[in-house]
């Protein structure tokens, strides 16, 4: 068989869906083989729904610490509140917030999937299907199951959401709001798994080159680690707000 190196192979074999999405953690190239040409709406469903199911988990057992009641928006959307309707706000954010976590699976699997498209079709001139790359980035999402089951006792032991799986982790608290600070902070392993596993889908489904694919999702996450670390790091420098004047 072709290395994916030197382009895909396309010998299909037969591979059921569960074989396929426990391969694609470490194999992702025969899983997506297995399907090419035959992607049915299973094949990106199954895989956000397990990703979903281990994320509802995770929020019940992290709520108290992850949900912050400390925040500036928090703060100022409770400000107005009875006593009351804050225990309401609370009780419902600790019983509902849960469902936050499906919508934004789905929203991120149709967004991704349609830049993943846009970026095989118009940088390689590549005919693929939006099905077959919602079949990529739902594949991709299996990742996130390991990184909750990582995430989450890290949260607990050390009683705090902010928990980093990346260069974070060696940041000092001097430098955790600089530009630098803020882009090795938004660094995750996991999501450059989940962009190992998406080159390697696109380059199965377009049969482009596997390096090549990688490379550029590579490049697409750097712009937006380095993005979202400026404006984090402007924010963070400008002052807090005053209270509004009295007229």
């Amino acid at each position: 068989m072709t290395g994916l190196a030197n382009g895909p192979s396309f010998g299909q074999e037969e591979m059921n869906l569960q074989t396929r999405l426990l391969r694609v953690f470490h194999d992702p190239g025969r899983s997506f083989s297995a399907i090419v040409g035959r992607e049915s709406a299973n094949d990106w469903l199954l895989p956000v729904l397990l990703a979903s199911l281990v994320g509802v988990g995770a929020y019940f057992l992290t709520v108290d610490l992850v949900v912050d009641l400390e925040s500036p928006a928090a703060r100022e959307q409770m400000a107005e509140m009875s006593e009351a309707e804050r225990e309401q706000y609370v009780q419902g954010i600790q019983t509902y917030g849960w469902m936050q976590m499906p919508v934004m699976m789905f929203f991120s699997l149709a967004v991704v999937s349609g830049v993943l498209l846009m970026f095989t079709r118009y940088l390689f001139d590549k005919e693929v299907s939006y099905r077959q790359m919602l079949v990529v980035k739902g594949y991709a999402s299996m990742v996130l199951i390991p990184e909750w089951i990582v995430r989450t006792p890290l949260i607990l032991i050390q009683e705090t959401a902010d928990v980093y799986t990346g260069p974070g982790v060696f940041v000092p608290a001097e430098m955790a709001n600089s530009f630098f600070g803020k882009m090795l902070i938004g660094i995750n392993l996991f999501d450059l798994w989940q962009i190992w596993i998406m080159g390697i889908g696109i380059a199965v489904m377009s049969r482009a080159p596997v390096k090549k694919a990688t490379l550029l999702l590579l490049i697409l996450w750097g712009l937006w680690i380095m993005g979202g670390a400026a404006v984090e790091s402007m924010a963070s420098g400008m002052p807090p707000a005053g209270p509004a004047p009295v007229e």
